[in-house]
C-alpha cells in the first residue's frame, strides 16, 4: 500500500473525505494575500486540457499550502515574472465554485465562476520546457535533496525535457505551476 493510499483510508476511518485534482498547469499570478483570516501564498493556474495539439485552459484559483509547495511557487514566481513558460505538474484539493461579479472590461455587471482550490503538492517544474525541479522519490527523500534552485543550475540529470504536449495557445494575462514533504495535507507522492 503506497503512502497515499494509506492517508486515504486514515482520512476514512476518521470521516474526513478528500477530494483530488491532478494535472499540468502553467504557473501564474504568484501573490501574498492579506485577509482579516490571516495572510496566505495564493497563484493561479491554467490547467491544460484536451487532445496534444488541441488543449484548452481552465483556470484554478489557488490557495498554496505547505512549506516546500510554498517554496516552489515562490522561487518559480520570478520565472513567471521574467516572462517564461512555467509548467508544473501538480495536486490539489477542496475545489470550491464562487460566483462573482465582473467589475470591469467587456463583461463588467455580469457574472462568472471561479474555481478555487488548494495547491498542495507540485511534483515537477518546467521552465521554459526544462526540467528545473522534481521531487524526491521515497529513496531521494531519506537523503538530502537539493534545493529547486540548486536543482536547475546542475542541468537536468534525469535527461528529460518538458512533456510533449506542451500547448501552443497564448496564456494571455494569466498564466499556468511538487514537493517532497507536507505538514497538511498529507500528500503521498503520486507519479503522473
Amino acid at each position: 500500500m503506497n503512502k497515499a493510499t494509506s492517508k486515504s483510508r486514515q482520512d476514512d476511518d476518521q470521516g474526513y473525505y478528500n477530494f483530488r485534482l491532478q494535472g499540468i498547469a502553467y504557473l501564474n499570478e504568484a501573490r501574498e494575500v492579506e485577509s482579516g483570516e490571516g495572510d496566505f501564498l495564493a497563484c493561479n493556474l491554467g490547467v491544460i486540457v484536451g487532445k496534444s495539439g488541441e488543449t484548452k485552459t481552465r483556470y484554478l484559483d489557488c490557495i498554496v499550502v505547505g512549506e516546500k509547495t510554498q517554496e516552489l511557487v515562490r522561487c518559480y514566481a520570478e520565472d513567471v515574472e521574467a516572462d517564461k513558460k512555467v509548467i508544473i505538474n501538480f495536486v490539489a484539493n477542496d475545489i470550491d465554485p464562487v460566483i462573482f461579479t465582473y467589475k470591469q472590461g467587456e463583461k463588467k455587471g455580469q457574472q462568472g465562476v471561479s474555481l478555487r482550490t488548494r495547491l498542495f503538492h507540485i511534483e515537477s517544474v518546467y521552465v521554459d520546457g526544462e526540467l528545473a525541479y522534481k521531487a524526491p522519490s521515497k529513496e531521494e527523500a531519506a537523503e538530502e535533496a537539493p534545493e529547486p534552485r540548486q536543482r536547475a543550475r546542475t542541468g537536468n540529470s534525469r535527461g528529460t525535457t518538458a512533456p510533449a504536449s506542451t500547448p501552443n495557445t497564448k496564456r494571455g494575462s494569466t498564466r499556468g505551476a511538487s514537493q517532497g514533504t507536507e505538514k497538511k495535507p498529507a500528500s503521498g507522492s503520486r507519479r503522473f
